[in-house]
């Protein structure tokens, strides 16, 4: 970081103008990590197993021949790539011990739901096909693909997996205080009226795929902190 801290206030206002100081710092905390960050044998052969798998080589002469055309050692290679597992070793490093209390706080917003929909702009017609789905004189997802006015009419109703917080907040409150099977009578949002069924719900889980998650979610939160930090600190020194 000493690189910033010797810049000139002239170079500084002008980055800071160009709204480029915020992130040179945040890449000079990055490089500054990732210097620190040693990965060991068993990551770096993960590094490149996961490589072949995706380019899909059939062996490890396959792998040689594609370091040869590109100009490139292994190492060189596994360091090129080894970014994103470095900084994913570091957050789990300093933030895993809070993972479980941000999934916690989270879970309500991971989870993710599955429903059908219908929405119409009349709530005369909305009433009319809930009263056909609900006493079962059509199915739901012939009268979302024959009435329904939204993109959901091209898969027949169903929408998801999504986020239960995803869209309008009255959409995401029917979707979290029903339960699966549910079907919710019409209800407005905007200029829309909207009944739907719930199909499933899948409940966020912390494994640790979203272990790693949540510690990122808690590295960048430390990112910009620190950032802020830098950027008063060179505000005062110059």
């Amino acid at each position: 970081m000493n690189s910033i801290y010797n810049l000139t206030k002239e170079c500084l206002i002008l980055l800071e103008k160009h709204n480029l100081l915020k992130p040179l710092i945040q890449q000079e905390i990055l490089s500054k990590i990732l210097e620190n960050t040693v990965l060991d044998i068993k990551d770096k052969d993960s590094i490149k197993k996961l490589f072949i798998e995706k380019k899909q080589f059939k062996n490890n002469e396959e792998f040689d021949d594609w370091l040869i055309s590109e100009n490139l050692e292994e190492e060189e290679f596994i360091e090129k790539i080894s970014k994103p597992f470095k900084l994913n070793q570091h957050c789990l490093e300093k933030f895993s011990h809070k993972s479980d209390s941000r999934f916690l706080e989270r879970k309500s917003e991971l989870d993710q739901v599955i429903y059908s929909l219908v929405r119409v702009k009349s709530l005369f017609e909305a009433n009319e096909l809930y009263l056909r789905v609900k006493e079962k004189e059509e199915c739901l997802c012939d009268v979302a693909k024959e009435h329904s006015q939204g993109d959901e009419k091209n898969t027949l109703g169903v929408i998801g997996p999504v986020p239960m917080n995803q869209g309008h907040p009255s959409l995401s409150e029917v979707l979290k205080s029903n339960a699966p099977g549910a079907l919710v009578p019409p209800f407005k949002v905007e200029s829309w009226w909207l009944f739907l069924r719930i199909e499933s719900v899948i409940e966020a889980k912390l494994d640790e795929n979203m272990e790693t998650k949540m510690s990122n979610e808690l590295f960048q939160e430390w990112l910009e902190e620190e950032t802020d930090l830098i950027m008063s600190q060179l505000k005062i020194s110059k």
